[in-house]
């Protein structure tokens, strides 16, 4: 049997056409290295029956991914795919021919991703999810006994997100983000069992009590930890996190499923509750480029002032020559500093 496209020729000599299906498996792990491109078979495991990793294929655009959990910050770079069009051109060099031409195949695609704390994605705008980009989860690292400089590279997250259940996150499924339990006269052990807490700078705030009556403070400088538990957290934000408990470090799970939260007054659940929590775009990334791979944000002061305290909306590093280099201020001021503050205020 021949078979010409393009004028090229496969020619089966015992006249027998044959066909090699390949079952895709709904969860892969990648595990590639600094660099390595995610188009390619050898950079991705599978679970297999015994629980062991073994070699499987590039991930479809319904595959959930998982990238391992290391114990130092590692760049796991995505590519810029080289076609838009992958079903009528050649296929990638360190790519398998099978799976180019699966019809449901697209270049950097899945449908969910779980990023471990201490993990970073390079280029993550070209992760597709047929038209869509994936779902994130998450793992943010808090240390116990100390304050946080914090952003989220998440969408749809509020302050009241911040909190880590009783008895843990599901870590056999680490796409799984359990839920508060909050019932009027119960024990608050979900929130009071590991106590966090958020200092904004240069901000409105308000404190609670639990009859739903606030006070509303500004502040120039660092404010009160609040309680404001459905403040959202916009794209460039920081702020300070504070983890009072024990002396072992954690993690936080997001996106939270949460549309409402209650408050709680001497450990015990109370009927007041935050507004409504919107959640559309929960789990999409907060970096959002344009055509030009660009995303333009505005930082706002409570109060004039020439610090302002950005938050990285990604889930990579930030280039700060390259910051400093776009920030026109900055160049025009010779006074202005960049300071990178981590782990305290």
């Amino acid at each position: 049997m021949h078979k010409t496209e393009n004028e090229k020729t496969v020619k089966v000599d015992d006249g027998k056409a044959y066909i090699t299906f390949v079952v895709v498996p709904k969860t892969l792990y990648y595990a590639g290295a600094l660099g390595d491109a995610w188009n390619a078979d050898a950079k991705w495991q599978r679970r297999d029956e015994n629980g062991k990793n073994v070699q499987a294929v590039v991930p479809l655009p319904e595959t959930k991914v998982i990238y391992p959990q290391t114990n130092q910050q590692v760049d796991y770079v995505v590519l810029r795919p080289s076609s838009k069009n992958q079903q009528l051109t050649e296929l990638e060099s360190n790519a398998q021919a099978f799976i180019s031409y699966d019809i449901n195949y697209a270049p950097y695609s899945c449908s969910e991703v779980y990023l471990p704390a201490n993990t970073a994605v390079v280029g993550q705008q070209y992760l597709k999810s047929d038209t869509e980009v994936p779902r994130w989860t998450i793992e943010l690292p808090v240390w116990a006994n100390k304050w946080k400089m914090n952003a989220i590279p998440l969408q749809a997250v509020v302050l009241g997100d911040i909190f880590v259940p009783a008895a843990g996150e599901k870590d056999n499924n680490p796409f799984a983000v359990s839920d508060i339990s909050q019932t009027v006269g119960d024990l608050a052990i979900d929130r009071t069992t590991y106590s966090f807490y958020n200092s904004l700078y240069n901000s409105d705030v308000r404190q609670y009590n639990e009859n739903g009556g606030y006070a509303n403070i500004s502040s120039s400088t660092w404010s009160f930890a609040t309680n404001e538990l459905d403040k959202p957290v916009p794209a460039g934000y920081g702020w300070a996190l504070g983890y009072a408990g024990t002396n072992t470090n954690t993690t936080i799970r997001l996106p939270k499923p949460n549309t409402q939260y209650n408050y709680f007054k001497d450990g015990v659940w109370v009927t007041f509750s935050s507004s409504d929590i919107d959640r559309t775009n929960a789990g999409k990334p907060m970096f959002t480029p344009d055509s030009e791979g660009e995303m333009t944000i505005t930082l706002r002061n409570n109060s004039a002032s020439e610090i302002f305290l950005f938050g990285n909306p990604t889930f990579a590093y930030i280039d700060l020559a390259k910051l400093k280099d776009a920030y026109a201020y900055y160049d025009a001021v010779a006074t202005n500093q960049i300071k990178i503050l981590h782990g305290r205020r």
